[in-house]
């Protein structure tokens, strides 16, 4: 991979904000105060703000986000809905949460769970739906999603890992459910390095996360009433998420600007069909996704754009959740999964990130057009 110019993602720390990271690490290495500081405060009241929800709370990773979640919300072994082309984090936080993940299909159109598919999988068991944005894509049908759950008596909870500054109807993603979880790991649209948050307007759920992410203290500081942990963002990470927060608007709107340049330049294509849901101002694109003609060979493409375009072509999550060992022999849904298995068979996605400049997505994508239609005759 030495050869790599344009790889799958890289985070975006410009020259003048390295310069003010690390004279604010430097302070808070002087002060000694690592942890519970001003940093953290600044960076959930920004998340806050980002997703125009009352309450916000830093922690140590999107994971842990979700796992403290559906903790507060207290599953005791019920079943929560999530779909089965996410990363394992997603299933694996209901797990550790005391709950049973059953596995649902998604939309081909946009990736998100699938209404019909949904729908079968509710059951007298069911607590809750985990509602996952993949790359930043804000779904057409969420709004039958949440309508769902709200006539099945079941929360909807956001993924929102991909969707930092993604919106639905005018909606910020981490606002549409009882309670948002973002990651922001290294190779996130925002990052902290290693990092997660969650936002709500529920009091109680906000209580509750408060308290388990900091061992089960009480409001009294002196009495743990929950089994919890430390699941705290420390205050070096939280000075990364601060500015990283500052440069959202730009970030989002290069990825935007990006992926319309991929739009419009594979449009035409046959053998490519691009996940890209209208309306596209509302999507923050964390990578741009494309299905390949199943006469294509996907391993090829990947070996020949690194080679000859200099690029680090991926794609996710493979293998599916309901494939992943610890569930392929316990999965209990219902569902057979077609949408979900043709598609990470033939998904690849292209880089968004701030190191892709408008020159090199049109060098990326009129690479991979080459490169299929080649195949395609060869």
């Amino acid at each position: 991979m030495d050869n790599i110019k344009y790889q799958g993602a890289m985070p975006y720390f410009p020259a003048e904000d390295r310069v003010i990271i690390l004279k604010e690490i430097e302070k808070v290495l002087t002060s000694g105060q690592l942890t519970q500081g001003v940093h953290l405060k600044e960076f959930e009241q920004l998340c806050a703000r980002m997703t125009g929800i009352k309450y916000a709370f830093g922690v140590n990773s999107g994971g842990t986000a979700l796992e403290l979640v559906l903790t507060a919300l207290k599953i005791d072994g019920g079943e929560v809905i999530v779909p089965t082309d996410t990363f394992v984090a997603t299933p694996n936080s209901v797990v550790r949460a005391g709950g049973v993940p059953v596995f649902a299909d998604i939309s081909e159109k946009n990736l998100a769970i699938s209404v019909e598919s949904l729908e079968s999988c509710i059951t007298r068991n069911t607590r809750g739906v985990i509602l996952v944005h993949m790359f930043g894509l804000m779904a057409t049908q969420i709004k039958d999603i949440q309508e769902l759950c709200k006539k099945n008596n079941l929360f909807l909870m956001e993924d929102a890992a991909h969707a930092h500054g993604a919106t639905y109807l005018g909606k910020p993603a981490g606002s549409l459910g009882i309670a948002g979880c973002f990651s922001y790991y290294a190779t996130k649209v925002l990052t902290t390095g290693e990092g997660g948050a969650i936002t709500t307007d529920n009091n109680d759920l906000a209580v509750a996360v408060k308290s388990l992410r900091d061992h089960g203290r009480a409001v009294s500081g002196t009495e743990f009433d929950r089994a919890g942990n430390n699941f705290r963002l420390a205050e070096i990470p939280a000075i990364l998420g601060v500015h990283q927060h500052k440069r959202l608007e730009e970030i989002v709107r290069h990825a935007r600007e990006i992926a319309s340049i991929y739009h419009e330049t594979l449009k035409t294509c046959e053998l490519l069909t691009a996940i890209d849901p209208e309306p596209h101002e509302c999507n923050s694109y964390w990578r741009y996704p494309i299905l390949l003609d199943k006469r294509i060979n996907r391993n090829d493409i990947q070996k020949k754009m690194a080679q000859e375009f200099y690029t680090r072509i991926t794609w996710m999550y493979e293998p599916l959740c309901h494939q992943q060992p610890y569930y392929a022999a316990k999965h209990n849904s219902p569902s057979k999964f077609p949408v979900a298995i043709d598609v990470i068979s033939r998904l690849i996605n292209l880089p968004t990130h701030m190191s892709i400049g408008k020159d090199g997505a049109r060098s990326i994508a009129e690479g991979l057009l080459k490169l299929v239609r080649c195949h395609n005759n060869s």
